[in-house]
């Protein structure tokens, strides 16, 4: 029988692919000789050292498989406040909370801590892991948001809060303010200091939370790659909290009372990952990867200077990049993400994946209609021949869309013409 529900599911799927926008679930299983999409930034999963140590933990646990039931109904063992421990002393932090991922944390602590009267003030790019806890809290109806990284956009909030909101300047209900550390899909980064230094000068101390997520700078910035809270001098990342808060996301927040705990191997994995992060090896790998991504962004400075912008655009391209041999250089802080924008973007990314790249092609509703991008990320273990044939790849794909546009010929008849688009950098 053709029910109603798989009709209707149908169509759904059908409009998105005449669309344009890329269907994931085709991307999957690509085969690939180069992987520029995951996000495995310091190539740990092909780490021998980190295999070794894993699997000389896993010989000795007592314990590997399952998690015998939710953090509250048994499944909560001494492993699990071992490595809560563990977090608390790396990060000098009151207490942590151990949940299931990323998206989970960010769910729980944004859906269960703020309250009734409280107000939720977000960057406007914040995941949509925040914004679905959000919308799930006590609070979801003073959701605001202000321009991504915009402190003007953020001023102007801040100084309506306090004009409208009697209960934050009185100090009886809680300003949320609410970011990255690190952006997903622009791969920039937040002005965290500015921005603090904003915060405090309109709103009482006690009545105002900064939360800052940093999945995509913990392992990656700052001593012992501890992120750039800890670079920039504040302590306290965000499920790295309170005890206070510890108690009652213990209680309240669903997807810890109701979710099933993390596997033992899981965190045995998880406690070689920080070890080995937070160590000589680590350091090796964070120092790789900062070269490589200052490497991949002097290539696309100089590949995409003559290409037009609607093709290719990298938004960093102004960006002072110092060379290795400048020790009087100030850092600068370059992002394994890079977003290379373009109208053309599912074409670019089957060119790519056809000649042996695997990279992901994001499109409307992820990002705004207008600013669909290639989201490449740079890794550790990259080599620059891999990213120097990745980045010629690029550009001959847009030569070959240039040479279309200006004579008209079709896609066959360019993929036949392909071998004469030369380019070296």
């Amino acid at each position: 029988m053709y029910s109603t529900l798989k009709r209707t599911l149908e169509k759904g799927l059908e409009e998105r692919r005449a669309s344009g926008i890329p269907h994931n679930a085709e991307k999957i299983h690509l085969p690939a000789t180069v992987d520029f999409a995951n996000n495995d930034y310091l190539s740990l999963s092909s780490n021998p050292t980190l295999r070794r140590g894993y699997l000389k933990a896993l010989e000795t646990s007592p314990f590997l498989f399952g998690a015998r039931g939710t953090r509250v109904g048994g499944g909560t063992n001494l492993e699990h406040l071992a490595l809560e421990a563990y977090f608390r002393q790396v990060f000098n932090a009151q207490a942590a909370i151990l949940v299931n991922s990323g998206f989970t944390a960010n769910i729980a602590f944004t859906g269960t801590i703020p309250q009734m009267g409280d107000v939720l003030l977000y960057d406007s790019l914040v995941h949509a892991s925040l914004i679905d806890g959000m919308r799930m809290s006590r609070a979801r109806h003073s959701m605001i948001p202000f321009e991504h990284n915009c402190m003007q956009s953020l001023e102007g909030h801040l100084k309506k809060i306090i004009e409208e909101n009697q209960l934050i300047t009185s100090g009886k209900a809680t300003l949320f303010v609410i970011l990255e550390s690190a952006y997903s899909m622009d791969g920039d980064f937040c002005p965290l200091v500015e921005l603090v230094n904003l915060v405090e000068k309109y709103i009482p101390p006690e009545a105002v939370h900064i939360v800052v997520d940093e999945a995509r700078t913990i392992g990656l910035y700052g001593p012992q790659g501890k992120g750039l809270i800890h670079l920039w001098g504040r302590q306290d990342p965000v499920i790295l909290t309170s005890t206070t808060i510890l108690d009652f996301m213990e209680t309240f927040a669903r997807p810890y009372v109701y979710g099933t705990a993390l596997p033992f191997v899981d965190l045995i994995a998880i406690k070689q990952c920080f070890n080995l992060v937070m160590g000589p090896v680590g350091d090796m790998q964070r120092q790789k990867l900062h070269e490589n991504t200052r490497f991949f962004a002097r290539l696309l400075q100089e590949s995409f200077t003559d290409i037009p912008t609607t093709l290719l655009l990298w938004p960093n391209q102004s960006i002072q990049i110092p060379s290795k041999e400048d020790v009087t250089a100030q850092p600068v802080l370059i992002s394994p993400i890079f977003p290379i924008l373009s109208s053309k973007v599912v074409s670019l990314e089957e060119y790519l994946c056809k000649h042996g790249h695997r990279v992901l092609a994001v499109a409307f509703p992820v990002v705004p209609r207008g600013s669909e991008r290639l989201r490449v990320t740079i890794h550790a273990g990259n080599s620059q021949k891999e990213m120097w044939d990745f980045v010629w790849l690029i550009r001959n794909w847009a030569l070959r869309e240039m040479e279309i546009m200006a004579s008209g010929t079709n896609h066959v008849k360019a993929e036949e013409s392909e071998s004469r688009i030369i380019y070296k950098l």
